[in-house]
């Protein structure tokens, strides 16, 4: 049976009972403590393939709820439009202007593209024991009475039950990060993002998913959204990654990166994401007619929480010791009492993300950017008589989703900078405990597990609420290992192997834009003599929709003769035609000797060769001389790039670079005529500081491909001595000028060591 409403208001009237700082505190993982109980579900949303429109049977992975769709076309029919259902499941493109409720609402199911699988293979499931050593480790956080970190905790301290027997500890270990500031560059100066990606972390790494609910934020509140987000930014470690998802703007979403630069650039966008929000008095948003602005705040609050959801799925797969998922909003504009209004629908999904979260181990932290609200908090005056009321709902609401999932919530708080730290703080000490489960029941089912803290009752302990224990039969040998398929389709990088990647569009294409792209591979150690292997390799090329827009395979042989405690390290070189536009590849490979798969994902930014203004393609560094690694398949890519890319970008003073960057412009392929050539200057900066500085001629040549006229393209390729540069943070700029007056500039940030 549903819950009853009496239970929801247990759920969501918790008043906040720590007025020091505004902050609610978090739920005890001590037995007794107030859990919700999973109801039967009037709704659930699942994942579903769906043909590519363009007919070539590649299948995107697209997130689906099928009453959603079934509410969103009654709805379009109350107002007369035609049901547009079928073109919507087709193309699931969002337009990021002239957009509708509709596209913002779906675009909602949409914001963690970047973290759900999109390929044709089925969605990763709760993470289950595939080895021959059962082992279970939890993270958790103890606070005292005052919600501050207690961070001097011994092995001894703490007790693991399950099932109502002690357990033995195997493994213990005490955990602090300090929050330090690290002060954001301006959006405009800040460094270029790192253009080289690894899919191996720090050991004691933290993972953050940062959930910008732009539906249920106004736009008045920009400036405080903004110190916020600086805020937080400032206080991660720079070991620390972290995704940015718009829940109505996919299209502005950051996957995971430790780039503060590229951090601060998504902070920059959220003025295009607000202005669709209602505000606590159900004022503004879509419509001022109360039917259709009530239908608009259930699908707001239905894709909220869907987004969320997806988000918790997804950090299932991850390997950081530590993960959380900020959820940044004023609260949800729909009322969760018996009215008009039915919230059935949604409170079934906030169950849902419940149950995830505990099961995950993946708490919520809600964070309100306006802190105490006041008159703000309406578009108008405060002629409401109901507005606090409204106010508080929006808050509960809050504390509800981080009472109930491990986090904390920071509503109401006089002062944000201290909240926000206070947040960070909370992550920032916990400890990780692991044992093996005595017995090991493979049941294949969820078992609740409970840390306490012996000798403190007045501790309150936050951790994961259990693992999901083996089936009772044995894996097969496909189950124990990754194809290349799992890895491709997995939300998150795969690290049973070393890898770092780079994608650089260097030419044009006949389908778009033709990219190279380099994967750097590096094994385990391996004993002395020849090895030989085989490598699966796949490649696939997503949108912010989560569409494929491209893909590749490819069969590979490595060889190589190998000496005692010598790394075994190469490269593999392919090429894919893009379209232009912002991308992720994420890119797999199998290793038949070793008998595992991984995967890395790299964003890129795909050019638009058909404007008429000066463009660079992107920056390829190489080591000047004899190449260093070993490539395959040999010469793939002649003709396109005139050097081996290398993926490190940490250089020695010793070494020279060879710098290769493509220009897009277009003109006459007239030698002496204007707009023929272009003039590119070489900038070595350090500090803001000019340190090395060249210029070069760069002829523009028509392009051999037929689907732009006039395209031309220049080469810049030279080098660039790195002699007598002392260790610190470089960043290369090239800047190129046509006579015409356009200009065009590219950075790429390195260091000395």
């Amino acid at each position: 049976m549903r819950r009853s409403w009496g239970s929801w208001t247990r759920l969501t009237s918790l008043e906040a009972r720590d007025e020091r700082a505004g902050t609610a505190r978090g739920r005890s993982r001590h037995r007794g403590s107030d859990r919700p109980t999973s109801g039967v579900q009037r709704s659930t949303c699942s994942n579903r393939t769906q043909r590519a429109a363009d007919g070539s049977g590649n299948c995107s992975l697209w997130l689906a709820c099928e009453p959603l769709h079934v509410s969103a076309a009654r709805e379009q029919q109350r107002r007369g439009l035609p049901d547009r259902r079928e073109s919507r499941v087709q193309s699931l493109r969002l337009l990021p202007i002239a957009r509708t409720l509709k596209d913002i609402w779906i675009a909602g199911y949409l914001a963690i593209w970047l973290l759900v699988g999109a390929v044709s293979v089925p969605r990763a499931q709760t993470p289950t024991f595939r080895t021959t050593v059962e082992y279970v480790e939890l993270d958790a956080v103890v606070t005292d009475k005052q919600d501050r970190p207690v961070r001097d905790l011994k092995k001894d301290d703490f007790e693991i039950v399950e099932r109502g027997k002690t357990q033995t500890i195997a493994n213990f270990h005490a955990v602090s990060i300090p929050a330090v500031r690290r002060i954001a560059p301006d959006a405009r100066t800040a460094l270029p993002s790192i253009d080289v990606v690894s899919n191996v972390h720090p050991p004691l790494a933290r993972q953050w998913v940062l959930v910008i609910d732009d539906l249920h934020i106004i736009e008045t509140h920009i400036v405080h959204t903004q110190r916020v987000l600086k805020d937080f930014f400032e206080l991660l470690a720079p070991d620390d990654q972290v995704a940015v998802v718009f829940v109505g703007r996919s299209d502005l979403s950051q996957d995971f990166t430790s780039d503060q630069g590229a951090l601060v650039r998504t902070s920059a966008r959220l003025k295009d994401a607000l202005g669709f929000a209602y505000d606590a008095a159900n004022f503004g948003g879509g419509s001022a007619v109360a039917r259709i602005g009530a239908a608009d705040r259930r699908n707001y609050g239905i894709a909220t929480t869907d987004v969320m959801k997806n988000v918790v799925n997804a950090l299932v797969r991850s390997t950081f010791p530590r993960k959380a998922l900020v959820y940044l909003s004023e609260g949800m504009t729909y009322e969760f009492r018996p009215g008009p209004d039915d919230p059935g629908e949604i409170f079934d999904r906030l169950t849902e993300l419940f149950k995830l979260a505990e099961h995950a181990g993946v708490p919520v932290y809600t964070l309100d950017p306006r802190g105490l609200p006041d008159c703000s908090a309406y578009r108008g005056d405060c002629v409401d008589p109901g507005g606090d009321r409204r106010i508080k709902d929006q808050q509960n609401q809050l504390r509800t989703i981080a009472e109930n999932t491990g986090g904390r919530a920071f509503v109401g708080a006089s002062d944000m900078p201290r909240a926000v730290r206070e947040l960070v703080e909370d992550n920032g000490s916990f400890y990780l405990i692991g044992y093996y489960p005595d017995p090991l029941v493979r049941d294949g089912k969820f078992h609740d597990v409970d840390v306490r803290v012996k000798g403190h009752p007045d501790y309150k302990v936050r951790a994961r609420a259990g693992y999901t224990a083996p089936k009772l039969a044995k894996a097969t040998a496909d189950e124990v290992q990754l194809t290349l398929e799992d890895a491709l389709s997995a939300p998150l990088p795969v690290p049973s192997l070393e890898l770092r990647a780079a994608a650089a569009p260097v030419a044009i294409g006949d389908k778009g834009m033709k990219t190279a792209v380099t994967l750097e591979v590096r094994y385990p150690t391996q004993p002395a003599g020849k090895i030989d292997d085989t490598l699966l390799f796949g490649m696939v090329a997503l949108d912010h929709d989560g569409k494929i827009k491209a893909s590749m395979r490819g069969t590979y042989k490595y060889s190589a003769t190998v000496k005692n405690g010598q790394d075994v390290v190469y490269a593999v070189n392919a090429t894919i035609d893009l379209p232009d536009q912002p991308l992720t590849l994420r890119i797999a490979v199998s290793s038949q000797l070793l008998d595992r798969a991984a995967s890395i994902h790299v964003p890129v930014e795909v050019i638009n060769p058909s404007r008429d203004v000066l463009q660079f393609g992107s920056i390829l560094l190489g080591y000047a001389g004899a190449p260093r690694q070993t490539a395959v398949p040999a010469g793939a890519l002649k003709g396109l790039v005139p050097l081996q890319p290398t993926m490190a970008r940490a250089f020695s003073a010793a070494d020279t670079l060879q710098v290769f960057a493509p220009l897009f412009w277009r003109g006459v392929s007239v030698p002496g005529s204007a707009g023929s050539s272009a003039v590119v200057t070489v900038v070595v900066r350090s500090e803001g500081q000019i340190v090395r500085q060249s210029r070069a001629d760069v002829l523009g040549e028509p392009s051999t491909s037929p689907r732009i006229s006039r395209a031309l393209i220049g080469r810049l390729s030279g080098t660039v001595p790195l002699r007598q540069l002392v260790p610190g943070a470089y960043v290369l700029e090239l800047t190129g000028r046509l006579p015409t007056g356009s200009i065009a500039r590219r950075e790429l940030a390195f260091e000395i060591r």
